[in-house]
């Protein structure tokens, strides 16, 4: 049978518009799942960013959701995620999160204390270490936005899954799992474990261009919800014109039977996607492929030159130190002028750095851009 995926047409953030879409979202959870079944909300809380910056789940569909799933008889809510850096409160006070579910009277959790769980049938993430709360509710609401991503392309449903491990043990991963092709099965596998039972896209505001921190906002219009991850990221992926197939998670994900990418898999109720379809939405850059149609031996020059690698514009810096935390390898160092200095034979390209930058301060480039670059700023 096809996946379904709810492509609604949302306008506005008001509730009057929103919470009746977030109402017939609700309906496509499981009949098994009964109400007063407990419910963890996993919004995307990335770092401290307004609403406007369509950097993190947009506080409105938290409290539709809410109230939708209260109106069908869940009472027993709880809202969590693995924030980059900071702590989670500080991250959804800023967000307009926090005073959401105070108000509502809904519990933010964090999720730390990882607990090592077994994945039967993956194909390389067979341990994961989840968040324990995660594991004790087990229920997921997977409330995800739209944007770019500089190294998986595009972030949705199912990147946003990946804020279930907690924060100091996803940067160990991005060490362990560096290379674009391990990293998407990493995730894959994470969302063959997780299943989340409803997955929602907020594209009404979605992020453009230099995801998913330093893009700009772009208007989207439009509210996906699914039981099935990955068509729902594969709708909202042609919707803004990128192909799902060369998003490498959902292209692997599918490739193993976790979901459905391919049209004719897909079954899109509610609005025609050919009406919310958004013209000329601009991409993440392309990660480079290195190797490629070049001769053997002279891969290693071209991995020298083009590999890319943090590059830091100090008149941009705000000497947060960020980028020094986040760092999986260790290859951002602080100088005595606080200013953090890449050390490019650590650097894994993950672009880590780049993602909780607030001051669009680091670039992931290749070496030779970076020299450029570098040379500019002291001219």
């Amino acid at each position: 049978m096809p996946s379904t995926v709810l492509l609604l047409e949302v306008p506005s953030y008001d509730r009057e518009v929103l919470f009746p879409a977030l109402e017939r979202a609700m309906e496509l959870l499981p009949a098994e799942l009964a109400p007063h079944a407990p419910l963890l909300l996993k919004p995307n809380l990335l770092v401290p960013a307004t609403p406007e910056s369509a950097v993190c789940t947009h506080p409105a569909i938290v409290a539709a959701t809410i109230e939708a799933l209260r109106d069908r008889g869940f009472d027993r809510l709880a809202a969590g995620d693995s924030p980059a850096v900071h702590p989670v409160a500080a991250v959804a006070r800023t967000a307009g999160i926090g005073e959401i579910l105070e108000k509502l009277e809904v519990p933010l959790v964090s999720f730390a204390d990882p607990v090592a769980v077994d994945n039967p049938g993956a194909r390389l993430f067979r341990s994961i270490p989840l968040a324990r709360s995660v594991v004790e509710r087990g229920n997921l609401v997977n409330l995800a936005r739209l944007k770019t991503h500089g190294f998986t392309r595009y972030s949705g449903a199912c990147k946003n899954l990946f804020g279930c491990v907690p924060g100091t043990t996803k940067a160990s991963l991005h060490l362990r799992y560096h290379r674009q092709e391990t990293f998407a099965w990493m995730i894959a596998d994470l969302v063959r474990y997780l299943e989340p039972p409803i997955s929602v896209v907020d594209g009404i505001v979605a992020m453009e261009g230099r995801g998913p921190r330093n893009g700009r906002p772009r208007r989207g219009n439009f509210l996906l919800a699914s039981r099935d991850p990955v068509a729902a990221d594969a709708v909202a992926c042609r919707l803004v014109g990128i192909d799902p197939r060369n998003v490498l998670h959902l292209r692997f994900a599918a490739a193993a039977g976790i979901g459905r990418i391919e049209p004719e898999d897909i079954e899109v109720l509610g609005d025609d996607p050919a009406t919310l379809a958004v013209p000329d939405f601009e991409h993440a850059p392309e990660p480079p492929e290195i190797g490629g149609m070049l001769p053997t031996f002279l891969v290693p020059l071209a991995r020298r030159l083009f590999h890319p690698r943090a590059a830091v514009d100090p008149g941009l810096c705000t000497r947060c130190g960020d980028c020094i935390t986040i760092c999986p390898s260790g290859a951002m160092l602080k100088t005595a002028a606080g200013l953090p200095r890449p050390k490019p034979r650590f650097c894994i390209g993950c672009r880590c750095c780049e993602e909780v930058c607030p001051a669009d301060a680091v670039r992931i480039e290749g070496p030779v851009l970076s020299l450029a670059r570098r040379k500019r700023s002291e001219a």
